[in-house]
């Protein structure tokens, strides 16, 4: 790509106005060692739009860092940016496999450019080769050869001094191979070191044990529970938040991991208490859950929004007001914030504005769903499966989880599970069909 169109991206993706930089990338870097957040945007873009891929590479992950969704959007492009075509910043191919790899629909969306950019450097030509293809391989293990992934570990370990996950990379190596053992005693050792493993991990088990993936999660996050001062703040909360993924009646489980995030400085894993908080309404009472909302309004203003209006839409609190959380969720939704749409979605379905609309649900959960949000395909199957003031149809409640499914909503097994035992031939026939007309209808890949 040449500096006519990477400005032209730039210029295009980030409205700040071009201007020279008024530091350099070594006082950047310097700003940035002190606080990760630091405003350096303009900066960096304004290096970027002169051609500087060093510079494109750092905007990227300084947006990848960003807590709104419409910044990483930009960073897929700036990272493609960098690397151009494997003559740039070949270390940009990892902070783009790390981005994808947050949302299933990037993951599919993102596979093809992955199958080429991999032929485009030598894979072993330097640490940021390895590094980068090992994190490619993590994503996508059918793009590079098992024996080429061997060597690469070996390379890796050879040249890696801080911040190593060899056990992460050796245990999906082990999982391709079809060493079940083997790649599961690596998946384990690998939470020591690296937070995503915790989700390799019982995706792994999601795949080799589905009928008992909960539970031997669960057994395995007890178990762990021990050495919880060994893990990273992320480490902790990516066990909590498995955890709530699991949870149907409240899991003491789940506020251990959580509070112990949150005691190492993890601000979303008090953002992820809340949620499971006003999911467990018999559990938790409406003051608590307030008072963490004010702790959490200063690191995430719009989750603590959207969090409040959820607050006042619980029947069993006395602080219900659903015409008071339907006026700040249109207000999210006027400012950008995708997340209110699930909300409101829950507002329609329970009927807190009037009778149970579960139609109206269903196109709020669309605008979401229109966007690959895996979440949103969940929560319209469960509306078809048994939502209140709606004729059940198990084809595609079914449909809808197999979607669900394929985006990530670990979750959704359980919902097929429920619908399968009463489905006839003709309707499971039906739901198969139907499936493949949402994945055209949505514009997704499988």
């Amino acid at each position: 790509m040449n500096r006519w169109l990477i400005n032209l991206l730039l210029s295009s993706l980030i409205a700040v106005p071009c201007a020279q930089a008024s530091m350099g990338l070594p006082q950047i870097r310097y700003a940035l060692y002190k606080d990760p957040r630091a405003p350096v945007a303009d900066d960096l873009q304004a290096l970027a739009q002169q051609g500087n891929l060093t510079a494109t590479l750092m905007l990227a992950d300084w947006l990848a860092a960003s807590p709104d969704p419409k910044d990483h959007d930009t960073a897929h492009d700036l990272y493609k940016t960098a690397f151009a075509e494997g003559t740039g910043e070949i270390a940009a191919l990892n902070g783009l496999a790390k981005l994808v790899n947050r949302k299933e629909k990037d993951r599919l969306d993102h596979q093809a450019y992955f199958a080429t950019a991999l032929t485009q450097y030598a894979h072993d030509r330097n640490f940021d080769s390895v590094h980068s293809t090992l994190e490619s391989f993590l994503i996508y293990p059918d793009q590079v050869a098992p024996g080429d992934v061997e060597l690469l570990i070996r390379l890796y370990q050879q040249a890696c001094t801080e911040h190593c996950h060899p056990h992460l990379y050796q245990a999906r190596l082990e999982e391709r191979r079809g060493q079940t053992a083997e790649a599961e005693a690596s998946y384990q050792q690998a939470v020591v070191e690296d937070s995503r493993s915790v989700v390799f991990y019982f995706n792994f088990l999601g795949k080799t044990a589905p009928d008992q993936q909960s539970e031997r999660f669960k057994a395995f996050a007890s178990a762990q529970k021990a050495n919880a001062a060994q893990f990273s703040a992320e480490t902790l909360h990516a066990f909590g938040n498995t955890l709530v993924s699991l949870a149907e009646t409240h899991d003491p489980d789940v506020i251990f991991w959580l509070d112990h995030a949150i005691q190492a400085g993890s601000t979303i894993a008090r953002v992820t208490r809340i949620n499971y908080m006003l999911s467990m309404e018999t559990e938790f009472g409406y003051e608590e859950t307030l008072q963490l909302i004010e702790q959490v309004k200063d690191t995430h203003p719009l989750q603590a929004r959207a969090l409040r209006a959820s607050a006042h839409m619980v029947r069993s609190w006395r602080n219900l007001n659903p015409t008071l959380a339907f006026e700040l969720l249109q207000a999210l939704i006027t400012e950008g914030y995708d997340d209110a749409y699930m909300r409101l979605g829950v507002l329609y379905s329970m009927g807190g504005l009037d009778e149970s609309d579960q139609f109206k649900a269903i196109e709020t959960y669309r605008m979401m769903a229109h966007k690959g949000y895996g979440p949103a395909f969940y929560r319209i199957g469960m509306i078809y499966e048994s939502g209140r003031s709606i004729c059940q149809n198990r084809p595609m409640a079914w449909a809808y989880a197999e979607v669900a499914l394929t985006l990530g909503q670990a979750n959704a097994a359980k919902l097929k599970a429920r619908i399968e035992p009463a489905m006839s031939a003709d309707e499971r026939a039906l739901a198969v069909q139907t499936t493949d007309t949402l994945f055209n209808e949505y514009g997704l890949s499988r």
